[in-house]
């Protein structure tokens, strides 16, 4: 896994047409999908955050302004099957 920049750009033509008027800009892709918790980074610290839709035209981060910051998806839990009777969780 690798982390991604949140990063926004000014919207096309075409793309002003479809959104609202109070919408100025939009998320680079890739970002996390609505409603999605992912680990969340300032460079420094290292914390969980949700993806989150505020209205029909706008997303961002649960708590934060997004801009700047780096995400990176949860990683899978582990399966079963690849721990030992030995190893605690």
């Amino acid at each position: 896994m690798k982390w991604n920049k949140f990063s926004t750009r000014e919207l096309t033509q075409e793309e002003r047409e479809f959104f609202t008027e109070n919408v100025t800009f939009i998320w680079e892709y890739p970002v996390p999908d609505v409603g999605e918790t992912v680990l969340v980074s300032d460079g420094i610290t290292i914390w969980l955050e949700a993806w989150t839709e505020f209205d029909e035209d706008a997303v961002g981060l649960e708590d934060n302004d997004a801009q700047g910051l780096y995400w990176m998806p949860l990683p899978e839990l582990p399966k079963e099957e690849e721990f030992n009777n030995d190893t605690e969780i």
